[in-house]
């Protein structure tokens, strides 16, 4: 952009000598014979003064600044014909580079577009253009211009840095996938035939397969959970009625299907053992309703392989020790089921809870993908975890009172974990098992609590297998071997 700047009004004394004036300043010439008395520099009266040969009239400061009089055949030096030349060329080249990449730009042709997060809902985009094919929305948000799905074009992507580029391509690969879960409950009271649907809470999801007609999606069980009707929205705003495959609450996983047709993207999962602390990671999903559906955090992998102590029937006693990343990338209500990204665009971690006790922040937690893929393969071909059953109500040594531990089961002081044995089924009971046995190890596996040996059972054991029981009986150490039976179905 090209400024004007404001001159003052100057007075140029002009000497003898030939002298280059700056471009724009407009003078007159003395003629040739100006060292004559006709055209004599006169400072007598100790201010400039031209006096001319009409008889030494002061000339006026406007006449002086360069008005041209009918007799004078003086014409102004050439820097301002340069100046005109040179600004009439920056402006031609400005003009065009703001052109440019409205040529370049390949538009794409719309298939699949979403329009951007809650377009039609209430939140609109700085500006946004239809494009002229059906179901193009090329259109400009905030200065930049984007292609279908709200993905940069490569003229916004060339004006990033190299770690913003990665960052971008990253989202663009998963945010197509991630949808949003609808847990729809009956309501109303028993004097109407027909309850009405009411939305009792949304989550997210990430779309990681299609088979045929069908598009297979991943949420936590806790999104879903009590659920009458489940529906999952993609894009911006499409709705499709969703089957529950299956659930699990102690892993906090589900899986739904949902007709392929509405699906914009499937996700591609990682391996999330490589994951190290300090790493970049991406959080997607839906916080606080479909209002904000897709959105986009980051930050970095905090640790990996933490355990969340899960107490499910409120004793105060863990059941189950959920092994998750964490990760500082923002997590909030509605997040739950998104999926947790790392830069190579592929899916880590599904978002799964954070804490959220007054003062804290940036403490989310994520189940990394290794362990919940085979949990997610068995939802969707079985509706369920089968796990194996070893036949005992367990309790944490931790848990017990020191008196206890050493009046009833008459431990040695060095003993101070392992899990109590408070009922006995079978197949342990075939075994030779009894209340108030305390197991230590299972196989070569040191077991500390209640939540040590279900992880280990479940994730390590199939029904049908067998495992070597290490227990203390009074103070002493014995060993059995127990054959592994399937748990029964709940309900």
């Amino acid at each position: 952009m090209l400024a004007c700047h404001c001159t003052k009004k100057i007075l140029i004394r002009i000497p003898r000598k030939r002298v280059n004036y700056p471009p724009g300043v407009m003078v007159h010439k003395c003629p040739p014979d100006s060292d004559t008395k006709d055209n004599a520099y006169d400072s007598r009266a100790g201010k400039d003064r031209l006096v001319g040969n009409s008889g030494g009239d002061e000339m006026s400061e406007q006449n002086w600044q360069g008005e041209r009089r009918p007799d004078d055949d003086r014409k102004p030096v050439g820097g301002r014909r340069y100046l005109i030349f040179w600004s009439g060329v920056v402006i031609a080249a400005m003009f065009g580079l703001m052109i440019l990449p409205a040529f370049l730009d390949d538009g794409g042709d719309g298939s699949g577009a979403s329009g951007g997060p809650g377009a039609g809902r209430g939140w609109r985009p700085v500006r946004y253009e239809a494009g002229t094919q059906a179901g193009d929305t090329t259109g400009t948000a905030g200065g930049y211009r984007f292609g279908p799905q709200g993905s940069p074009t490569p003229q916004v992507l060339g004006r990033l840095n190299r770690r913003e580029t990665d960052m971008v391509r990253a989202v663009e690969a998963v945010r197509p996938a991630v949808v949003g879960v609808v847990n729809l409950q009956r309501a109303g009271d028993g004097m109407r035939r027909q309850a009405e649907m009411v939305e009792a809470g949304t989550g997210s999801g990430v779309v990681y397969e299609v088979k045929g007609n069908v598009a297979h999606v991943v949420t936590n069980n806790h999104v879903i959970e009590g659920a009458s009707q489940v529906e999952v929205v993609c894009g911006i705003g499409d709705r499709a009625a969703a089957k529950v495959l299956g659930a699990d609450s102690l892993t906090d996983l589900a899986v739904l299907a949902v007709d392929a047709r509405f699906v914009k993207g499937v996700a591609r999962f990682g391996n999330s053992d490589q994951l190290v602390p300090g790493q970049q990671a991406i959080a997607i999903g839906n916080p606080l309703g479909l209002d904000f559906s897709q959105t986009v955090t980051a930050g970095v992998i905090s640790a990996t392989n933490r355990a969340i102590p899960l107490d499910f029937d409120g004793d105060g006693e863990a059941e189950w020790e959920l092994e998750t990343i964490q990760t500082d990338a923002a997590i909030n209500p509605g997040n739950s089921g998104g999926a947790l990204v790392n830069l190579r665009g592929e899916v880590v971690g599904i978002n799964s809870l954070k804490i959220s006790d007054a003062g804290i922040e940036g403490m989310g937690f994520a189940i990394p993908v290794n362990d919940a893929l085979p949990i997610i393969r068995q939802l969707a071909e079985e509706g369920q975890i089968q796990r194996p059953y070893l036949g005992i109500t367990p309790k944490s040594l931790q848990a017990i009172p020191n008196q206890e531990r050493v009046n009833q089961l008459r431990l040695p002081q060095e003993v101070i974990s392992g899990v109590v044995v408070l009922r006995v089924d079978p197949p342990a009971r075939q075994a030779g098992l009894k209340p108030m046995d305390v197991i230590v190890q299972m196989d070569d596996q040191s077991i500390h609590s209640a939540a040590d040996l279900r992880r280990y059972l479940y994730t390590r054991k199939r029904p049908g297998e067998t495992v070597r029981i290490s227990y203390l009986r009074g103070g002493e150490l014995r060993e059995t071997v127990i054959r592994l039976t399937p748990m029964a179905k709940p309900g």
